[in-house]
């Protein structure tokens, strides 16, 4: 849930599909993300905090292959400028890309994650590394990653998979990793690929 201290309400809900999303309910906040969208087109923005009266807004800007940037919007004046940068010494253009990919496990379950290929090589005939995050209550989501950015770069496909039990996939799945730390959840690591 987003709540807006100055509005004293809630305002929109955030989910992640491929990338974090948010769902506005709020009128103003639903201008706020279009008019961001349009100034970065190219990236996900997210807000992140709010001044207490809500004239001052500030978002973080992020892809895949940048670790982003921190903007802050003045409703009042009106006004957006960047105010920091993450990690200002990546060069974006030369990061590899996050490709959303799903395989189906042992058992049929059909699995989601992501698959990062090392920039300028083809998918195919590359050493990997297999990357599952902790958990299971957690999970990957597409975004800058840099040890998968390092692993990448030094010419290694990385894998990462939300194998189940990993939040965000519904009911079904959070069941399905029920008593399987060790059995089902192992097995969702292994599997083939369709990117």
């Amino acid at each position: 849930p987003v709540f807006s201290s100055a509005k004293k309400a809630l305002v929109g809900v955030r989910f992640y599909n491929d990338a974090p999303r948010v769902k506005w309910f709020d009128k103003d906040y639903q201008k706020y993300q279009r008019s961001v969208d349009k100034a970065l087109p190219n990236t996900v923005n997210v807000i992140i905090n709010e001044s207490e009266d809500g004239q001052r807004l500030l978002w973080l800007a992020f892809s895949d292959q940048d670790p982003g940037a921190y903007y802050l919007m003045d409703v009042a004046k009106p006004s957006f400028r960047k105010v920091a940068v993450r990690m200002a010494w990546i060069k974006p253009a030369q990061m590899a890309s996050v490709r959303p990919f799903h395989y189906t496990a042992r058992d049929g379950l059909v699995i989601h994650g992501y698959l990062t290929i090392p920039a300028g090589h083809e998918p195919k005939n590359l050493p990997m590394i297999v990357m599952p995050h902790g958990g299971p209550w957690v999970r990957d989501a597409w975004n800058f990653d840099p040890l998968v950015q390092l692993l990448a770069n030094r010419g290694y496909a990385v894998m990462q998979m939300n194998y189940r039990g990993s939040p965000g996939y519904g009911y079904e799945l959070d069941q399905k990793a029920r008593r399987q730390i060790g059995g089902e959840i192992q097995n969702d690591k292994i599997g083939r690929a369709h990117v």
